[in-house]
């Protein structure tokens, strides 16, 4: 696992594109998930959903994901009713460019309503 974070780092500053693109954030999941980031369906116990944000938080901070890249990144791992959520955040905010911090902000208002 630390050998993973290690080369995703080492690849982060070195060799790992940089524009944006789908090739780059395909790479930056794979790596996520090769550290332990599970998708996220959206299930309605807080803990579980503080859990898989501090989580994901946690590898793309050791992973140094660009700020620009990582709502991009993150939202590749939720499914189901997450999915469906997030875009329903996205068709509210459009217009917006969303960042980690707006995404942070929306998922942990979402967890206090489910009764954190």
């Amino acid at each position: 696992m630390r050998a993973v974070a290690v080369g995703m780092v080492a690849g982060a500053s070195s060799t790992a594109p940089r524009s944006g693109g789908v090739v780059t954030i395909v790479q930056w999941v794979k790596g996520m998930r090769e550290m332990g980031c599970m998708t996220y369906h959206g299930e309605e116990d807080a803990e579980v959903a503080r859990h898989w944000l501090r989580k994901v938080e946690r590898v793309i901070n050791q992973m140094q994901v660009l700020e620009e890249l990582r709502v991009d990144c993150v939202t590749q791992l939720l499914v189901d009713s997450a999915h469906s959520w997030w875009e329903t955040i996205r068709e509210r905010r459009s217009g917006e460019v969303l960042r980690w911090r707006d995404f942070h902000e929306e998922f942990g208002g979402e967890v206090l309503f489910l009764g954190a």
